[in-house]
């Protein structure tokens, strides 16, 4: 169920795009089409980290940390600094939409990067391994490598 409403999500946002542009949907595919498949890149990349790649580390409380950071940024930028025209209150609407739908997708990147990086500095069994007994310690060496070297990659994708 939650992969259907990060799915959704993709939808409703490309849904914002198109109604601030105020273009027929069908012209809105060929003049936008750069913006929209990096958009859907982004999106395939979000939802393949967070399902297939990082699936093991996700924790709901750092993913509302991050959602509200991501959130309150760019929209309160939005607000002070790039006014709508005056009785046009639903470009705000149709903003508001597409910022809440990309803090959902930065603040699903963050958490698993948050997590990981966690259990690869504070914990004292990473990944559960104990670090008294060697040869422990070379699968806790091994599997961090692994892990860091699988987010890298994914962190050089996103960029």
């Amino acid at each position: 169920m939650e992969r259907v409403a990060l799915s959704c999500l993709a939808v409703i946002q490309l849904w914002a795009l198109w109604a601030r542009s105020w273009l027929h949907p069908l012209l809105f595919f060929t003049h936008f089409t750069l913006d929209y498949s990096l958009r859907l890149l982004f999106f395939l990349l979000v939802f393949t980290g967070r399902y297939y790649i990082f699936h093991e580390y996700r924790r709901p409380g750092v993913l509302a940390a991050a959602f509200i950071t991501c959130f309150t940024g760019p929209f309160a930028f939005y607000l002070i600094f790039q006014r709508p025209p005056g009785g046009e209150w639903y470009l705000v609407g149709l903003a508001l939409i597409d910022y809440a739908v990309l803090a959902v997708f930065y603040g699903v990147i963050i958490e698993f990067t948050a997590v990981i990086m966690g259990e690869l500095w504070q914990k004292e069994k990473p990944f559960g391994y104990d670090l008294a007994l060697p040869g422990d310690r070379f699968l806790a060496a091994e599997k961090g490598l692994a892990i860091h070297l699988r987010l890298t990659l994914y962190w050089v994708l996103i960029l």
